[in-house]
């Protein structure tokens, strides 16, 4: 199964989204400005599903992507 995207995980509502994602078994790729484990284009590139936990300025750096947004 394809990892689990979130953009902005490391704000208050991303990082309660990744712990819930990660306590059913799942794998997440998280993407922050400030504290990233991934880039934008590696979130967008593996993930089947990414959720969007920024501002909607944070989509216009989102590179194409086949995921569920």
């Amino acid at each position: 199964m394809q990892p689990i995207g979130v953009i902005g995980a490391s704000g208050d509502l991303g990082s309660q989204l990744t712990v819930r994602i990660q306590k059913h078994g799942l794998t997440v790729r998280t993407y922050s400005r400030t504290d990233s484990r991934a880039t934008l284009e590696e979130v967008a590139n593996s993930c089947a599903v990414i959720h969007i936990c920024a501002p909607v300025e944070a989509l216009k750096n989102l590179p194409k992507t086949d995921a569920i947004i």
